[in-house]
């Protein structure tokens, strides 16, 4: 039996559907379905029924649910004290980013808010949106840092995990630049031809976004995929390497964009607003956490 099945359950008793769930968690509605049915398994019952709508606890389930809360919190409250113990004789700070963040904005935003948080060590590892979620979740990182799109409700509970807004950034299309400087294969606001195109995976947040871009301005036939990827470092690459055009985060290519080795390819229309936010969970608790959390509440006031 895994921790994250008790949190998937109590997620579902209080979201009621399998879809407002699995956004919750971060995860796919078939793969939170996947696994409250292997914690009905290791019970051997039914926790749900699926006939009505929304499922419904069945009597085990309601059983079940008698102790849910109180397993997570004791397990929760052991790992703090654990995690204390821990932190006094090795202290640092375990921070999950995105890929397209890892790199380049974190190890800039970090040294910004050192004044505020006194110095600390940190190990930052690079991640997905959803691995990092439930890194968070799970208490294998203590802080995330991550994009998310203004539009968009935030994907995390926030009265578990609360965020910090450190920086605005914006997904723009870029390209290297001809022998004029301008766009390799033309910008994007005049009419041309067919764009090699280097993408994110549809599943990813990038992907949806460029997506929806290209759908709404009704051109998606004008772009031809060559690449496909999932990590924004392959993107980055592919267009550095004049093979195609693509969308990459700002905040990602600012020394690129500097030393004229990228070059816009398209106007405001073609640019998408992002904001980079830092979260954390209410669970956990550290005073090295604490102080580049009111750092980087500090550093954002300033």
């Amino acid at each position: 039996m895994e921790v994250k099945w008790i949190e998937d359950f109590i997620a579902l008793t209080q979201h009621k559907t399998f879809s407002r769930a699995a956004q919750a968690r971060s995860v796919t509605q078939p793969g939170l379905s996947r696994r409250i049915r292997s914690l009905e398994l290791w019970l051997g019952a039914e926790l749900f029924d699926r006939s009505t709508f929304p499922p419904a606890l069945t009597p085990a389930g309601k059983v079940f649910a008698a102790t849910a809360y109180d397993t997570l919190n004791t397990l929760f409250d052991t790992r703090m004290e654990v995690r204390s113990q821990q932190r006094m004789t090795t202290p640092g700070l375990r921070i999950a980013a995105t890929h397209a963040l890892a790199a380049g904005f974190v190890p800039r935003w970090l040294d910004s808010i050192q004044a505020q948080a006194k110095g600390f060590r940190a190990r930052i590892s690079s991640v997905s949106l959803n691995d990092g979620a439930m890194l968070l979740a799970d208490g294998n990182c203590d802080l995330m840092v991550a994009h998310e799109r203004p539009d968009e409700p935030a994907r995390l509970d926030p009265a578990r995990y609360p965020s910090v807004l450190v920086a605005s950034d914006e997904l723009i299309p870029v390209s290297r630049p001809d022998a004029d400087g301008g766009p390799l294969y033309g910008a994007l606001d005049s009419d041309g031809g067919v764009v090699p195109f280097a993408c994110y995976s549809p599943a990813t947040l990038f992907g949806r976004t460029v997506t929806e871009l290209l759908s709404q301005r009704q051109c998606t036939s004008r772009f031809q995929v060559i690449y496909e990827s999932e990590r924004d470092d392959v993107i980055k690459q592919v267009v550095l390497n004049g093979r195609a055009m693509g969308w990459l985060s700002r905040s990602a290519i600012e020394r690129e964009l500097d030393q004229g080795l990228l070059v816009v390819a398209g106007g405001q229309p073609w640019r998408v607003p992002l904001l980079v936010r830092l979260y954390r969970d209410v669970m956990t608790k550290g005073e090295i956490m604490d102080r580049v959390w009111l750092g980087a509440q500090a550093h954002l006031e300033a």
